[in-house]
């Protein structure tokens, strides 16, 4: 069962949250929205096989005839990949993947001493950054990003506090740790 991460107020604010802890919070959610965002598509489309990776684990998933996961895999995995070329071009990312390493110890360094940027519990942020990376997890990229990056303590902590998706599974099929079972988990 996934730990409670506190309560929302009607300004967005969790209950006993000072105002200097929702300036920073303010902060990285936007750091999310305008930089971390614009990292995962240059990196889970970053190479043929990962982007066809990608579309193994939507056409796997999602709901589609035999015919429609060939096409969605094999078409929309040559799409992304050269929408990834772009999008990597548009947003002035010279090496995606050290970018993302980067963006991850960056994270991890505004934590501090803190087990989250909410100090005990999650906050907005921790959760925006978690349900960023969440999709990528298992995938070449979300690997690589937790095995070269200090991220990775962090990200367990989050999937304890949140609980496990019923939905992520490794890029080669096999269920992620907790995500089938009691029926608890949620997205």
């Amino acid at each position: 069962m996934a730990a409670s991460v506190g309560h929302v107020g009607e300004r967005g604010v969790a209950e006993g949250q000072a105002e200097g802890e929702l300036d920073e919070e303010t902060r990285w959610r936007r750091w999310v929205d305008g930089h971390l965002v614009h990292l995962l598509s240059p990196n889970i489309y970053r190479s043929p096989s990962e982007a066809l990776e990608a579309f193994d684990y939507i056409a796997t998933n999602g709901n589609f005839t035999a015919w429609e996961r060939t096409m969605a895999r094999y078409f929309g995995a040559g799409a992304m990949y050269v929408i990834g070329k772009k999008l990597k071009k548009k947003h002035g990312i010279a090496d995606e993947r050290k970018d993302l390493y980067k963006a991850a110890d960056e994270w991890v360094a505004a934590l501090g001493e803190r087990k989250f940027l909410g100090g005990d519990t999650p906050n907005l942020a921790d959760l925006a950054v978690f349900g960023v990376l969440r999709p990528i997890r298992h995938l070449t990229a979300g690997r690589d990003m937790v095995a070269n990056s200090t991220i990775g303590p962090w990200y367990e902590r989050m999937e304890e506090a949140v609980g496990a998706s019923a939905r992520i599974t490794e890029a080669d099929g096999a269920t992620s740790a907790g995500a089938a079972g009691d029926g608890a988990a949620g997205k």
